[in-house]
């Protein structure tokens, strides 16, 4: 796959045994996408032998793939994704001085694997919690579909071990998302670890954002005939999900777009307009890797 050349500036991949990967995998019937497959090779190949998928359910096939590249757990089908974060990284061994963590979940479409480990990997290691993406809906925290967890003496503190070693099975979406997903970056924000985000939006692209949301809900504005100017306030931005209404600035950075945003959004028809556009796609297999995973 043809990667951009200015997304590999300053990045460069090294093998590093103190770096682990969990992956959370749904499918209602049990398929891996193609796209989660190249993406466990890659990482691999590139990064890191220590991987590990906990999945609610996998094909004979499937499972028979993933367990010739990672370890696979199979569990029952209760407590989301964040139940499979905590099991697989339970299966990590406790006596390694792990310096990253990465956790990921199936709710993506992993276009470009090389680009999404460059963007994770390629970088120095830093300290605490850093997302892919953060949102500021309800409350700031890490968007939980990519999570990196950087820092030995982070990663073997006591506000990480309780964290997941409090955590107990909860089956409403509704309640894992303000207790865990939001929950888990206030949490660490309190033991003294405030949540970063690898994606710095521009003010250019909060701006359109917004005008994004704006289309997307239908809003009827009431302006005076006299009135020229409308003012925007750009840090409204941060109340929207950037997965949703700045997709398209996180495709080009990691390569990565969600499956919820393909299946939702009145925009996701422009994803197929802006892989053939841009001479950075140009020969991938981007779109089959798309309809795949929405299979």
């Amino acid at each position: 796959m043809n990667l951009p050349h200015s997304s590999l500036q300053n990045h460069s991949l090294s093998r590093d045994d103190n770096t682990a990967v969990v992956i959370a995998h749904f499918h209602p019937a049990g398929r891996v996408a193609r796209h989660l497959i190249d993406f466990v090779i890659y990482v691999k190949s590139h990064v890191t032998p220590h991987i590990v998928l906990v999945s609610t359910g996998l094909s004979d096939d499937g499972k028979e793939l993933l367990e010739k590249h990672c370890k696979v757990i199979l569990r029952e089908n209760f407590g989301y994704d964040f139940w499979s974060y905590k099991v697989g990284i339970d299966a990590l061994s406790s006596a390694k001085p792990w310096k990253r963590l990465l956790i990921i979940n199936s709710s993506i479409v992993i276009a470009n694997p090389a680009l999404l480990a460059l963007s994770i990997f390629g970088r120095p290691v830093g300290r605490g919690i850093i997302g892919l993406t953060i949102s500021r809906e309800f409350a700031i925290h890490v968007q939980s579909y990519c999570v990196i967890f950087e820092g030995e003496d982070f990663i073997n503190s006591n506000a990480m071990r309780n964290w997941w070693s409090a955590m107990e099975p909860i089956s409403d979406r509704e309640q894992v998302i303000q207790k865990y997903e939001i929950g888990m970056s206030q949490y660490f924000m309190k033991s003294g670890y405030s949540p970063q985000s690898l994606y710095k939006p521009t003010q250019g692209e909060k701006a359109l954002a917004i005008m994004r949301a704006i289309v997307q809900s239908e809003v009827v504005f009431n302006i005076p005939e006299e009135q020229n100017e409308v003012m925007i306030r750009l840090n409204r931005s941060d109340h929207l999900n950037p997965t949703h209404f700045m997709w398209d600035f996180v495709f080009k950075k990691f390569g990565v777009i969600k499956i919820d945003f393909l299946r939702q959004s009145i925009f996701s028809g422009q994803l197929l307009s802006l892989i053939k556009r841009s001479p950075a796609w140009a020969g991938t297999s981007v779109q089959s890797l798309i309809n795949d995973a929405l299979i």
